[in-house]
């Protein structure tokens, strides 16, 4: 694995955790809000926020890629200097 697609997995894990955040800061947002006394018809209904759990597993599953992506590009760095080492 080279250090360009250690770095693209850093970006998308942080694509990943952007996307999970709006998605709990929405279903932290949904249990905050005030209930609606009228009923409305279906088509008139707001989308239902998503669910608050699968939102903070987004997270948690965002973090862990990104915490791994680093580390290969940690270890893809290390393995490069050490070879340049050997040449030098």
């Amino acid at each position: 694995m080279s250090s360009i697609d250690a770095a693209a997995g850093v970006r998308n894990a942080q694509t990943s955790f952007d996307l999970a955040a709006t998605r709990a800061t929405q279903a932290a947002a949904g249990l905050a809000a005030p209930l609606d006394p009228q009923p409305q018809s279906p088509a008139q209904a707001p989308a239902a926020p998503p669910e608050l759990a699968d939102a903070m597993v987004g997270l948690m599953s965002a973090q862990l890629a990104y915490t791994a992506s680093a580390k290969v590009l940690q270890m893809t760095l290390d393995h490069e200097r050490s070879v340049l080492d050997l040449l030098a």
